[in-house]
């Protein structure tokens, strides 16, 4: 009689994978699986998408004074709001936005307009700072000021900035009537405006230091502050001759095509017809007559 061949049995999966090879395997082989996975996500990092749209215009380009962020203005005239609401229309017809800081942390700031731009700027122990013509520090920047910076490009095209500027809401005006702590103001489209000084309060004529007297009726004045309701506190005041031009700090003139006429590129952010210039720089050739220039801001 033929007896059966008996059948093998099988070696369990675990057994197989005991001892040092076998051990050695696994682990070469659980550390190769976590390096891909760490490459990939590296890989996916690299190649994050922008996340400015392709259609943000931002802040547009920086004034003859090199300042990022001066272009943009409340168009509205009269008085400036906040820059984070204004904007500034460009030859090409597009606006120009103002830049919000969104956050802090260290030496790098996160910038914003309200159209989608982003930009992360790195500042160091060189970079100045200054609110309303007066210095002042790094710790003094709040999350939502409206700022301008000045840059430098390095030769390995990474960036230095030099200069950091808060820009405040803005008003200017002939002076009407001068009356202890307040000043009333004659704005350009024909209402009245009456904003508060005290003894904080910055008085420039030109580049020259100036003093609350030298405020007459029939000057024309432009202010810096800070807005609280309807109250403005002037932080700075700019005096100009009596019978300049009407508006804030180194407006730019308006064009021939009347009320929506466009200025010239302000170089410090002189805006449409009717908006109020940021503060600082000289006036750009425009479609209107040229004035004489700014006295910056």
């Amino acid at each position: 009689m033929i007896e059966p061949t008996p059948t093998a049995t099988p070696t369990p999966a675990t057994n197989r994978l005991r001892g040092p090879g076998a051990l050695r395997v696994l682990v070469v082989g659980v550390a190769s699986i976590a390096l891909a996975v760490s490459a990939a996500v590296a890989l996916s990092a690299a190649k994050a998408p922008d996340l400015t749209p392709a259609s943000a215009v931002g802040p547009g380009p920086a004034d003859t004074n090199g300042f990022i962020g001066l272009n943009a203005t409340d168009p509205t005239g009269g008085q400036a709001g906040p820059g984070g609401a204004g904007m500034r229309g460009s030859p090409g017809g597009q606006q120009f936005h103002s830049i919000t800081l969104t956050g802090k942390n260290g030496n790098s700031l996160s910038l914003k307009t309200q159209d989608g731009w982003t930009r992360t700027i790195t500042v160091d122990g060189d970079t100045t700072y200054t609110r309303a013509g007066a210095a002042i520090t790094l710790n003094d920047l709040n999350t939502g000021d409206t700022i301008a910076f000045r840059q430098t490009k390095n030769a390995d095209g990474s960036f230095k900035i030099n200069e950091i500027r808060v820009i405040l809401p803005q008003v200017g005006g002939e002076v009407t009537a001068v009356d202890g702590g307040s000043i009333t103001l004659k704005l350009r489209d024909g209402s009245s405006k009456t904003i508060t000084v005290n003894g904080s309060t910055r008085y420039t004529s030109g580049h020259a230091a100036a003093t609350a007297a030298d405020v007459k009726v029939g000057a024309t004045i432009g202010a810096e502050g800070t807005t609280s309701g309807d109250t403005f506190t002037a932080l700075s005041v700019q005096i100009r001759a009596a019978g300049a031009p009407n508006g804030a700090p180194n407006a730019a003139p308006k064009g021939p095509n009347g009320a929506n006429g466009m200025h010239g590129r302000g170089g410090s952010g002189g805006g449409p017809s009717k908006g109020m210039p940021g503060p600082g720089g000289q006036h750009g050739p425009g479609t209107g007559p040229r004035p004489s220039a700014g006295t910056a801001g």
